[in-house]
């Protein structure tokens, strides 16, 4: 007798969450053909991406609004991503995220194109280097996020201040128009 075949779950889970993303992008182009998805009418890739998370946290740090595109949803899977990576390793990478399917997909062709070859075209010595430079790019990220964080911040009291300075009131309300245009800029 032939044994049953196995079930792989996690397969099932990356199609499913890969074709989920590509019709709700599709649904947003068919919607304004008049010709979108009933039950996905109201889905937004804002909401469902842990990435318009990042630029929210990021945003509402810096000058305490929320981006007017991605919804609070985007902020709890941001945060739900970064504590399964913790405990679990990149779970969502590895089963939910399109992009990570994708690219394991490829590995997969890449695997039956090349064979014996396959992750061998770099040679081991600059493998070796290369291998570090991703601590160089984790620096420079953090480096960029914080300096902007904080530049901001400077910028945002420095600004606020010499709008509020008594210049015969040709300053008043500008700082209300300066924070539509952070909003703005940031979106």
């Amino acid at each position: 007798m032939a044994k049953p075949k196995k079930i792989n779950l996690r397969l099932l889970v990356q199609i499913f969450f890969f074709t989920l993303i590509a019709l709700i992008s599709v649904n947003k182009t068919l919607a304004a053909a008049s010709m979108g998805i009933p039950f996905l009418s109201a889905a937004s890739l804002h909401a469902l991406c842990p990435f318009g998370g990042v630029e929210t946290f990021f945003t509402l740090v810096t000058t305490g609004l929320f981006v007017p595109k991605t919804q609070i949803s985007a902020v709890i899977l941001m945060s739900l991503v970064f504590l399964l990576a913790l405990f679990f390793g990149p779970v969502f990478c590895g089963w939910v995220c399109p992009f990570g399917a994708f690219q394991e997909w490829l590995g997969k062709i890449g695997k039956r194109l090349f064979k014996k070859r396959y992750n061998h075209f770099i040679p081991p010595k600059v493998d070796r280097v290369l291998r570090y430079l991703r601590y160089g790019v984790l620096v420079w990220v953090l480096t960029v996020f914080i300096g902007g964080i904080f530049g901001s911040m400077v910028l945002g009291l420095w600004n606020t201040q010499t709008n509020n300075q008594d210049s015969g009131g040709k300053n008043k309300g500008d700082g209300q128009k300066n924070q539509v245009q952070i909003e703005e800029v940031s979106d």
